[in-house]
């Protein structure tokens, strides 16, 4: 499948020099993610406040969900103090890697933000870093964080 102008073929064929040559397994847990009806193409999450915290769920949070009898951690939920669970591969990304929050200026409402240089965090394919600073977001922007690839809209008003 191809989303954003990004295919699993083509990304595997220009990597080969990092990853080598690719398997099927590799192929399968990629489409898996990124193919058309993976789990990257229904991701969908509603900012509800003025902050939110994206990241990945760690094994102690999906175990204690389970424990709890509250079932598997959902992509896109909330649990602990990840406002947006990523979801997708272990190791992915910390539980807080990046930030979008509502603070308006002359070029956005909105900014996004990497919570550290560790985790890969991009805006409309370019990667940012927490010693970056924070970057103003617009609707339609695209947006990745660990496993997932989202385009943040804001609904137009009816004014």
């Amino acid at each position: 499948g191809e989303y954003f102008g990004w295919g699993i073929d083509y990304f595997l064929l220009s990597n080969q020099h990092s990853f080598g040559q690719p398997t099927p397994a590799t192929y399968a847990v990629l489409n898996d993610e990124y193919g058309y009806g993976g789990r990257n193409s229904s991701f969908r999450s509603i900012l509800l406040s003025a902050h939110c915290v994206i990241g990945r769920a760690s094994k102690a949070l999906e175990k204690s969900s389970l424990a709890l009898g509250l079932g598997p951690c959902e992509a896109a939920g909330t649990i602990g103090d990840v406002d947006c669970n990523v979801g997708g591969v272990w190791g992915a990304c910390s539980e807080s890697a990046a930030e979008i929050f509502y603070a308006p200026t002359s070029t956005a409402d909105f900014q996004f933000r990497a919570c550290n240089d560790e985790d890969v965090v991009t805006l409309n394919g370019r990667r940012i870093k927490g010693s970056m600073g924070t970057f103003p977001l617009q609707s339609d922007d695209v947006c990745g964080v660990g496993s997932r690839v989202f385009i943040f809209v804001v609904p137009q008003s009816d004014s």
